[in-house]
Parts: structure tokens; C-alpha cells; sequence
């Protein structure tokens, strides 16, 4: 199983898990091949070349819908080089603030900003990520003049919002939780379509602005021309796991809820989501030749 992230990431532990669900379902050994560089087009490009015979697979995340519009060239086609199998889950971003701000609420902070055009900042793990994305969509959605710092990573990033050097930042739940529990930043709305069971009094930023999501989500897919009954053997493995309490509990702590699909249907949904982020992209002016 290729995947185009790092092995210590959400998405990395999260494939390593369904990796490891998924060889109990088959009793085959599934090795996990992370690589991560040029956001995720270096494992695709690998993937893309190897031979459709059910020994290889590929972790695919929203970096590949992203890839379809933030890099001009692609030595691969995600939708006729892949077949996808399942989608396996699906999770959302948190909108935050730094506590010291004086707006409480989206409404207000939205407010706040427009008193203050270019004067305020909001940082990302690197243009391009879905951090930057969600957060460009909703400056955009705003009318907003909030400057992006792109950062190498959550982690660089993370310490300059800590210190208020930046006022805005969009971040994984894992990573937003015991910060928001701390009162170290001000968690202010999140990015799926509707509220969450886990963030019950957070609103949707679709409740400011209608039409606004951005979800992170991972699928399983294969090389194109890999066999039908391969495909359908894989997929109905993939369910058998993922309805496992085990599954339930690590997926719950990684801030992602199980979402599987039939192959048409995550297809569909990789579809979809290219034109999502196709438009966070041309809202951002990111690109990457």
C-alpha cells in the first residue's frame, strides 16, 4: 500500500491502521510504503506505473484532489490511472483564532477583519495543504484582506499562533482539541457542511456562508485495469474492518468518522471534491509548476 504522506501524519496512521485491519480480513501481509514529497505526487507517480494486479494499492487523500488543479503538470491522471475502491473515512478542519483577539465569535471576527483590511494573518502548514485551502476559501467566501503565512508543517506554524504572531489558523482536529481545551486558541467554526456530535455548539462555517465545505478525508484505490473481483474482494475486506470496536476507537482518536462507498460512488465523491478544491485553489492563487 503506497502512501504519499509521512508515516507520522494523521493520514499516515491512519493508513497504517486500515493496513494493518485490512491484512487481518485477507491473512496477507500488507507492507506500507510511505512516500511523502511534492504533496503526494510522488507516491502517486510511483503507483500509477505499477502493474493492476491486486498486489499494489494506494492511500488516496484530498492532496490528490488538490494536485489536480494546484500542479500544472502531472506525470499521472488520477481519474483514468486509478480505480478507486472505497472511500474509509472522512473529517473536517477547525477555524480558529488566537485567544487574544477581541471577537468571540465568527460573525465577529469576520467583523473585525474587515475594520483591519491586510492588517491581520493567518498561517497554514504550506500552500497548497487543505489548511490553506479552507482558510483561503473562507477569506474568500468573506471578502477578507488576511495575509497568508505558509509554514513548513502544522508544528512551525502551531508556535507562531501560540504566540499570536498570527491571528487566524485552520487546523486537524487532533491537533485543535487539547489546544481548544487549554483555552490556548479560540475555536470559532468548522469546515464540514453541518455541526458536529464531537463539536456540538461549534457552527458550520456553511451557517455564515451557504455552499462552504472542506472536509479531509482517505479512500483505497488501484492501478486502473486491476480486476474487477479484486476490487470487489478488497472493498468488502475494507467494510469487514473498519465495523470492528478496534477501528471505531482509533478512527474516533484520530478525529476522523468511517465513511466507506462502492467504487462508483467514491469516484463520484473524488470527483466532486477536485472541483471543491479546484475553487479553494483559484480563491488562494496558489500554484505549483
Amino acid at each position: 500500500m503506497i502512501q504519499g504522506v509521512s508515516s507520522g501524519s494523521s493520514s499516515g496512521i491512519l493508513g497504517r491502521l486500515v493496513a494493518t485491519l485490512l491484512s487481518k480480513e485477507l491473512g496477507r501481509s500488507i507492507v506500507v510504503e510511505n512516500m511523502a514529497g511534492a504533496g503526494g505526487t510522488l507516491g502517486m507517480s510511483v503507483a500509477s506505473k505499477a502493474a493492476p494486479d491486486g498486489y499494489t494499492l494506494v492511500m488516496l487523500t484530498q492532496a490528490q484532489a488538490v494536485s489536480e488543479t494546484l500542479y500544472d503538470k502531472l506525470s499521472y491522471r488520477l481519474m483514468e490511472d486509478f480505480q478507486p475502491i472505497t472511500q474509509i473515512a472522512t473529517g473536517f478542519y477547525i477555524l480558529a483564532i488566537h485567544p487574544s483577539l477581541p471577537a468571540k465569535t465568527m460573525k465577529e471576527f469576520i467583523a473585525l477583519a474587515k475594520s483591519k483590511p491586510g492588517q491581520m494573518n493567518y498561517g497554514s502548514s504550506g500552500n497548497g495543504t487543505g489548511t490553506h485551502l479552507a482558510a483561503a476559501l473562507f477569506t474568500a467566501k468573506g471578502g477578507l484582506e488576511v495575509t497568508h503565512i505558509p509554514y513548513k508543517g502544522t508544528s512551525p506554524g502551531l508556535v507562531d499562533f501560540l504566540a499570536g504572531k498570527v491571528q487566524m489558523y485552520v487546523l486537524a482536529v487532533p491537533s485543535s482539541k487539547p489546544l481548544i481545551k487549554a483555552g490556548k486558541i479560540r475555536a470559532i467554526g468548522m469546515t464540514a457542511s453541518k455541526r458536529s456530535s464531537d463539536f456540538p455548539d461549534l457552527p458550520a462555517i456553511a451557517e455564515v456562508f451557504p455552499g462552504y465545505e472542506m472536509t479531509n478525508w482517505q479512500g483505497i484505490a488501484a492501478p486502473t485495469g486491476t480486476p474487477r473481483p479484486i476490487i470487489d474482494t478488497v472493498r468488502n475486506a475494507t467494510i469487514r474492518a473498519l465495523s470492528s470496536p478496534e477501528a471505531r476507537e482509533k478512527f474516533e482518536e484520530l478525529g476522523a468518522d468511517i465513511e466507506t462507498s462502492t467504487p462508483e460512488q467514491f469516484r463520484a465523491y473524488i470527483k466532486s471534491q477536485v472541483a471543491v478544491f479546484g475553487e479553494a485553489i483559484k480563491a488562494s492563487g496558489a500554484k505549483v509548476d
